[in-house]
């Protein structure tokens, strides 16, 4: 069984429970779990106060845009992000909201970020490199909670995502011969914005459309998917296992 710090290159990661462990309650900071919390990694929530809920047996986070707040960037060139959301959306909407924001751009667009949406045929997790030229895409069918995994890379010019470690889902960047820009996640290497689902920046009108569940993250500074292939399926079947999904 693999945990994410046996995987080479980890340099961020938060998990979001209500446990000492996990969370100063004092400071409202999640704590960064690769060991550079005293360096300023944790997550702090700056605006509102954070909702745990328990769905389905797991405890988390509900991002529902009444609270938000902000962590640093750990792959603004490029990387891999595991996570494990659980996107609520409801029945004959169409919406789009963004968990997580790279940078501090007004127009969310503009920024890398993290999206969930909802159309009349597809819904999907992404992650979105800035000025939106690579994205990864897993499309979904249901509201059930995954693991998702999703990687940029300079080398190659392409990003990588997988929900299982066995297949994976490729994309590749424009062509720019001048810099690599075009595969960056972040802009300005700027902090990011977590929770603030309308990309509004300060709202924290609650959203009804469609919002998530959100249980823990965690950030490599290389492309894992080809380097550390083997750990980080193991680290998927463990999170699938801790969080019930099939």
């Amino acid at each position: 069984m693999t945990h994410a710090f046996e995987i080479p290159g980890y340099v961020q990661g938060h998990r979001f429970l209500d446990d000492p462990l996990y969370y100063d309650s004092t400071a409202k900071r999640f704590k960064d779990l690769a060991g550079y919390d005293h360096l300023g990694n944790g997550l702090t929530i700056t605006t509102g106060n954070p909702i745990f809920e328990t769905v389905g047996g797991n405890r988390g986070l509900r991002l529902d845009n009444t609270f938000n707040g902000s962590f640093r960037c750990p792959i603004p060139w490029m990387g891999t992000m595991i996570c494990v959301i659980k996107p609520q959306y409801l029945s004959g909407l169409t919406a789009g909201r963004y968990p997580l924001i790279f940078g501090d751009a007004v127009n969310p667009l503009s920024n890398g970020r993290q999206y969930i949406y909802y159309t009349s045929t597809k819904r999907g997790v992404q992650l979105v490199s800035a000025g939106a030229q690579l994205q990864t895409q897993n499309y979904r069918n249901d509201d059930n909670c995954v693991v998702v995994v999703m990687a940029f890379d300079q080398q190659t010019r392409m990003s990588y995502s997988t929900v299982d470690g066995v297949t994976i889902a490729t994309a590749t960047a424009p062509a720019n011969t001048t810099n690599g820009n075009a595969v960056s996640l972040s802009t300005a290497g700027v902090g990011v914005r977590f929770g603030n689902m309308t990309a509004i920046e300060g709202d924290v009108t609650q959203v009804t459309d469609l919002y998530c569940q959100y249980y823990e993250q965690h950030f490599f500074d290389g492309n894992i998917l080809l380097s550390d292939l083997a750990k980080t399926k193991e680290f998927i079947d463990k999170l699938k296992a801790q969080y019930n999904i099939a």
